[in-house]
Order: C-alpha cells, then structure tokens, then sequence
C-alpha cells in the first residue's frame, strides 16, 4: 500500500490489532517526512477503523493454530522489497510472523523485533520462543529502558545489534485539557480509584477486602471498568459491608468522563497485574499503589518509582495493602509531591509523542542514509 505522499524509508508494521491507544503513535510516525509507514493488522472488537487512502489495512483473523498459537490470515501477502524495514510484533503467538520474518529477510528487508522482554502472562516455553524471535531481527526495540537492561543483564553482553525502547504509553494531550492540578487534597472527596477491565487479572477483590480492615474503615473506591467478575465482586462488597463506599462507573472510554472521576480521587490502586492503565493514572497526577513483584505486572510498571510516585504493597497479601493505602493516605503533602512526580514521569517520558520520536531515532539510527 504505497502512499504517493511520503517519502523516506518505507517502515512496515504488522500488528495483531489496531487499538485507540496507539492510533496517535502510528499517526505521528506517518507524519514524518523521514518514513513512509504501512500498518497492517488484524480488525477487532475496538480497533482503529480501516480509512480509504490511510496508511492501516485490515488483514484476515488470527485463527488459532495447535499449542495455543495463532495465524494471522492473509499476513504472507504483505509485500517487501530490499531497503525496506519490517516492524515485527514480538509477540511469540503469532507463528505467522516467523514466515513473514524469513520473507522478509530474503527480500532484503531489515528486520525490527518490538515486543515485551517478560510480562505477567509470559511463560517460559514462550519466552524461549520469543528468544528465538529476536534472533531473526537486525534490531531489537522493547516497550521500557528498564526491560533494556534486564535483557543486556541476561543476553546483552555479547549482543551488538541495535537495541532500545520506546517507553509504552498514551496519547497525554486529552488528558493534560481535563486533569486538575495541582493535586489539592481538600478538593478530593474520593480517596481510590481502579480503572481496568474486571478480570482475574485485576485481582479487584483484594482492594474490596482491604476496604474491609480495620485501618482502612472510612475509605472509599472509585471503579471505572466492566468485565466478567463484575458481580462477583458486587457480591463480595455486600458481604463485607463496604458497598456503601464503592461507586461501581462501569466501563467507560470517554475521557472526560474518566476526568471527573479521577480529579475526585487521592490516589490509583491496582492490586492485580497493572499494565498502561499505571500510565493512565500518572498523567491524571494520581500516586499509585500496586504489589511489590516487577514480574507478575506488565511492561509499563518500569514508570513507577516507589517512594516518589507511588507506593508498593506485598503482592497478593491484603493487610500489607490496607497499612500502605492508610499511611499515604495520612500525608496531604506526600501525596502532593507523589503527584508532580506522576505527572512528570508521563508528561516527560511515557506519552505518545515520546515513542513516535524514539521510533523516528531508532530507524534514522539502523539505516541512516534513509
């Protein structure tokens, strides 16, 4: 899909989906007169639509394939020539991309592996095969510096390609017109927030329980999501007798809607697996409390800086939650320097803007006569 109105190295993307949260990344990048980008991907429940003349073509399903991995239908079809650069998802799932990557390679095509180091699903045998991956690539390009340097600690040492991230994050600027700052505690009557999917992996339940201690008697939650535990955990609240705390918003994408919600509110939690969903409260300017485990959470938890923007609870452990939400919570003015802290970590390294530029970099860097 050539697009008679860029110029520069021809970057290909191959995604599994389009989501509303990258769509300012790919956006920014086609901007530049320095690339012409073509995004492939698989069309989804909330993906980006297909725009005639754009630069995303929607490709065939994922269709699943045996010992849980998938192929991505019509994927072989994608055409490369010898210049170009192939943007592989890193995603060891996805077997198409193993052929696509070996395609590519004969065409002459360099080759970028961009995906997750470790997250809270990985499992070793995929992890293995993700190894295998990056080894077809001619530069690797993780989501965090921190997954950067736990990959040079373990591989790096001998490894001379490219290697570098783009520090995962969202689109800030619609936060930055809704958020209030700065952070007054007197003008939030609210004192947690959860924003996710309501899921086994949210783990929603040990906040509920925590609500339920004794240090934790007066305080209120905020839930901005929906999913299958819902009622469980609607049930689990009555049980308790915490549900006249908890306003439950049910799922919501709007993000005015999410900003008078969270300028209610003192501070994040996550008690399960957090993800960019850490992103989104620090742009709010909200201190966040998630467990202590770096590798049962997502990528994105390389933006928290215990004791500066937020808190750590031991993980899966519900009294150590209910003690760290308390002792914040007591100090108006911790949770005020928390807060610029939040702010400056998004506004500064983990936004789209920032990708989309370090994007730009890395390809300038392994082909700079393009």
């Amino acid at each position: 899909m050539e697009n008679p109105r860029q110029s520069g190295t021809r970057v290909i993307f191959v995604q599994p989906a389009y989501p509303h949260y990258r769509e300012t990344f790919f956006r920014r990048v086609f901007s530049s007169s320095n690339v012409s980008i073509e995004l492939y991907y698989t069309a989804r429940d909330g993906s980006v639509k297909e725009e005639e003349g754009g630069f995303a073509t929607a490709l065939g399903q994922l269709k699943p394939v045996p010992f849980g991995l998938f192929w991505q239908s019509g994927a072989l079809s994608i055409p490369f020539m010898r210049g170009d650069i192939f943007a592989m998802t890193g995603s060891p799932r996805i077997v198409s991309n193993l052929l696509l990557a070996i395609k590519a390679r004969l065409k002459g095509a360099r080759i970028i592996w961009w995906g997750h180091y470790w997250s809270a699903t990985s499992k070793p045998w995929r992890f293995a095969l993700r190894v295998k991956m990056m080894r077809l690539a001619d530069a690797l390009l993780f989501y965090t510096d921190q997954e950067v340097e736990e990959y040079k600690v373990k591989f790096g040492a001998t490894d001379k390609r490219p290697i570098s991230a783009l520090n995962n994050g969202i689109d800030v600027e619609p936060i930055q017109a809704s958020r209030d700052l700065p952070f007054e505690v007197e003008k939030r009557p609210r004192d947690l927030l959860f924003i996710g999917r309501i899921t086994e992996k949210s783990e929603l339940g040990l906040v509920i329980k925590a609500l339920a201690q004794p240090s934790c008697s007066a305080v209120t939650l905020d839930v901005i999501g929906a999913g299958e535990l819902l009622q469980r955990y609607v049930d689990l609240a009555e049980q308790l007798g915490v549900a006249d705390r908890i306003v439950w918003h049910g799922a919501n994408t709007d993000e005015a809607f999410i900003g008078s919600v969270a300028n209610r509110c003192k501070l994040f939690i996550y008690p399960g697996a957090v993800g960019l969903s850490l992103i989104h409260a620090l742009a709010y300017g909200l201190p966040v409390i998630v467990h202590d485990d770096r590798w049962k959470h997502m990528p994105e938890i390389a933006a928290l800086e215990p004791g500066k923007n937020g808190n750590v609870f031991k993980l899966g452990d519900v009294e150590s939650m209910a003690k760290v939400v308390a002792q914040t919570l007591q100090s108006s003015s911790v949770m005020k320097k928390m807060s610029e802290a939040a702010v400056a970590s998004v506004d500064t390294r983990y936004n789209t803007q920032v990708m989309a530029q370090r994007f730009l970099a890395f390809v300038q860097r392994i082909n700079p006569s393009g």
